[in-house]
């Protein structure tokens, strides 16, 4: 899977959240005016989609739209 189709799936899962808002890849996630519970649902839906799970430490970890995608390249590369 390549970048642009993940950017494309994570900004239809962001904007779920964010009233359709376009995330760019170095926004910070924080910066969309999400809480935890969004940020929470946020990644379940992204390892239901995707077939992953990030661990507690990943989702700590990540900050920006592209901190996840480089997350789930990694993930999906190695299934």
């Amino acid at each position: 899977m390549v970048s642009e189709e993940i950017y494309a799936k994570l900004n239809e899962i962001v904007g779920e959240k964010t009233n359709g808002q376009t995330v760019a890849p170095d926004t910070n996630l924080t910066d969309l005016g999400l809480d935890s519970l969004d940020r929470a649902d946020i990644m379940m839906q992204i390892e239901d989609e995707f077939g992953i799970q990030f661990t507690e430490q990943e989702m700590v970890e990540i900050v920006t739209l592209a901190d996840l995608e480089k997350c789930i390249r990694s993930k999906v590369d190695n299934l």
